[in-house]
């Protein structure tokens, strides 16, 4: 039996998705968990957290996780916000991102278009209670990139190859249908 353009497509892009997955397995998830960068803070009312990493890959990722962020996010008295500020500044002292963590988990990934040192911050505004953080903030790896990358394509074959699969199939119907049978062996 012949296999159709779908079938190999299909194949194609699970197998693709399948080494992407063995890649983060084999590659990225030992370097986060093998990583002392993951560590968890405790950030005192009015105190101010930073966590210095030297970056040389052009790109940095970071992650922080609060354990607790107050439901009420807004003093009323004075009307400014009580939720923690994130900042990254770069080596020229240039701010690179300024985020308020408005959900327990945020992240991203950062522009680093200068080798040295990079400075991630983050400010507990609260005027009671520690803020807990896990915080990860490292270059970005190129394996990192690949995975997703590889990843990405074979979810875009494997999409592709659905899509081939149907339409082959419509074809290969009408065709039946009509009695033409040349094309089918």
């Amino acid at each position: 039996m012949r296999l159709g353009r779908g079938p190999i497509l299909l194949i194609a892009g699970g197998a693709t998705i399948i080494i992407s997955f063995i890649m983060a397995t084999l590659y990225v998830a030992p370097q986060i968990t093998a990583d002392k960068n993951g560590q968890e803070y405790r950030i005192a009312p009015g105190e101010k957290l930073e966590v210095k990493r030297r970056i040389t890959t052009g790109q940095a990722l970071y992650t922080v996780l609060f354990s607790q962020l107050e439901d009420n996010a807004t003093d009323v008295s004075s009307g400014s916000s009580r939720l923690p500020t994130i900042t990254i500044v770069g080596p020229a002292n240039e701010t690179m991102a300024q985020v308020q963590a408005d959900s327990a988990l945020k992240g991203g990934v950062i522009e680093a278009p200068a080798v040295g040192n990079y400075t991630l911050s983050i400010t507990n505004p609260a005027q009671e209670g520690e803020l807990g953080a896990l915080v990860y903030f490292n270059e970005q790896q190129p394996t990192d990139i690949a995975a997703s990358f590889i990843l990405y394509g074979g979810i875009i074959v494997l999409v592709a190859g659905v899509a081939v699969a149907i339409v082959d199939r419509v074809r290969s119907k009408k065709m039946k249908q009509y009695g033409d049978l040349s094309d089918l062996r």
